[in-house]
C-alpha cells in the first residue's frame, strides 16, 4: 500500500492555525462555535477549514489530538528532580493554566469512545493515576480513590476554563486543592 500523500507546508500550517483558533475560541466562548467564527479566527476562508475539517466533529478529533499529545509531552518531560508531591502538583498546575475546554475531558471523560483517541487518552488517565497512587506510596497524599482524583481533575479543568473566572481567582482554587489533597501528619501539618 502507497503512503498517503504529504500535505503542503502551507496547508500543514493553516490547518495548525484551524485548531489553534478553535481551541482558543473554545476557551473563551465554549464549544458552540460556529466554523466560520474559527475561520475568521484563524485568518482562512470557510472552504479551507471545510477541507481540512468537514465536520464539526473531524475538528473536534483534532483539538482532541492536539490535547493528548501536548499532555503526553508534558508528562515526558516533567522534571526528574521532583519528588512525587511535585510531580502531582506540577500536573494539578499544568492543567489549571491551560486555556482548553477539552484538554481534561478528552483524558477523564468516562464517555469515550472506542477508538484511537479514547485508547491514548485511557493511557494518559493511567499514567496520570501512577502519578497519585507514587504521592499516596511516598505519604504525600491522602487515600483518594482514582474517580475522586478524576474528578478533582476535572474540577480544576472547569474553574481554569470557566468565562469570567480570573487568574487569581484559579491559582486560590488549585492552592485548596493541593492542600486539600495533601496528607496530612498527626501533628496536624
Amino acid at each position: 500500500m502507497p503512503n498517503p500523500p504529504r500535505r503542503r507546508k502551507d496547508a500543514e500550517a493553516n490547518r495548525a492555525r484551524i485548531v489553534a483558533a478553535a481551541r482558543a475560541l473554545f476557551a473563551s466562548r465554549g464549544r458552540d462555535v460556529p466554523l466560520d467564527a474559527i475561520a475568521r479566527e484563524a485568518g482562512v476562508g470557510n472552504a479551507t477549514v471545510y477541507r481540512h475539517f468537514p465536520t464539526w466533529e473531524a475538528l473536534f478529533a483534532a483539538i482532541q489530538e492536539a490535547s493528548l499529545s501536548e499532555t503526553a509531552a508534558f508528562l515526558d518531560g516533567m522534571a526528574d528532580d521532583l519528588d512525587e508531591w511535585g510531580r502531582l502538583a506540577a500536573l494539578v498546575q499544568w492543567i489549571a493554566d491551560r486555556p482548553d475546554v477539552t484538554l481534561v475531558d478528552t483524558i477523564f471523560a468516562p464517555d469515550l469512545y472506542d477508538s484511537d483517541l479514547g485508547r491514548r487518552a485511557r493511557e494518559l488517565e493511567d499514567r496520570a493515576w501512577q502519578l497519585v497512587q507514587a504521592a499516596q506510596d511516598a505519604g504525600a497524599v491522602r487515600a483518594l480513590s482514582r474517580t475522586e482524583m478524576d474528578a478533582i481533575f476535572l474540577a480544576v479543568a472547569r474553574v481554569a476554563t470557566e468565562p469570567g473566572v480570573s487568574v487569581e481567582s484559579t491559582q486560590t482554587f488549585v492552592d485548596i486543592v493541593l492542600e486539600g489533597i495533601r496528607a496530612r501528619t498527626l501533628s496536624g501539618d
